[in-house]
């Protein structure tokens, strides 16, 4: 099932890189699809209209056995160096996340950098490390993270 949703979701991109604004006009809305610790696991949405921008994350995922997953991310973004191809950025991020199997409800906050990368015009594919603090609700504990998104601008 995620194969499927990973491939509709690059004929989508593909189908719709012609019609992507000018490579040095920076589009605002991305939508993708992101795997982090801090920032949120699952199908992404941000605004970024300028330096200052927004990023939400989340999926729910449902059993037959009845082990429900779901994933909830929220951070704010900020730019520090815009490159043509490439961006260096900030971000603060927070995550939640819920299983049903062993009720438990995790709750992770960190910071860090990432760069995005720009290609096709209309994608970029984003990697961020950085310092999270995990847990902190059960069992605190803080560690390095790393994360990584691709998404389709527009």
């Amino acid at each position: 099932m995620n194969k499927l949703i990973l491939s509709i979701f690059t004929v989508f991109c593909i189908t719709f890189t012609s019609s992507a604004q000018d490579s040095k006009t920076k589009a605002p809305h991305s939508i993708g699809l992101h795997a982090g610790a801090i920032s949120g696991l699952g199908f992404s949405y941000r605004y970024w209209p300028s330096k200052l921008g927004v990023q939400i994350t989340t999926i729910p995922i449902f059993r037959k056995n009845g082990n429900h997953f779901f994933s909830a991310g929220l951070s704010a973004l900020y730019t520090l160096n815009e490159g043509e191809k490439v961006d260096l950025y900030g971000y603060l991020g927070n995550h939640i996340l819920s299983t049903s199997k062993n009720p438990n409800v995790i709750y992770n906050v960190g910071v860090g950098f990432g760069f995005k990368i720009n290609f096709l015009e209309s994608m970029d594919f984003n990697m961020q490390a950085g310092y999270g603090m995990y847990d902190l609700t059960n069992q605190f504990f803080t560690s390095l993270t790393g994360e990584l998104g691709l998404y389709y601008h527009f």
